[in-house]
């Protein structure tokens, strides 16, 4: 049977290494300048055409490759594999 030291402090810094890792590695990529812009696209086409709606977009998917997207409404996003979501007030500061 292996038994750990938790005090032991070269333990505790592989260990802190390896959470570390864990979390970039899951951490999303962020998109790219061009899809910003695509997407900053999508939404401001959506508000010449409907200045005046009931309830805000949460903000836009889009998938990289393609650059189609499609405005969110809900409070949770659900987004198809290769997507992004940006949130509204990402575009609106670009």
């Amino acid at each position: 049977m292996v038994s750990f030291d938790l005090s032991d402090r070269s333990y505790a810094l592989e260990r802190e290494q390896h959470i570390q890792q864990m979390r970039q590695s899951i951490r999303p990529p962020t998109p790219d300048r061009l899809v910003m812009r695509s997407a900053q696209a999508i939404f401001y086409v959506f508000y010449q055409v409907h200045q005046r709606f009931p309830s805000p977009p949460t903000g836009v998917a889009i998938d990289p490759q393609s650059h189609w997207g499609k405005l969110l409404f809900g409070p949770q996003p659900i987004l198809l594999p290769r997507e992004f979501f940006i949130p509204i007030d990402h575009l609106e500061t670009e």
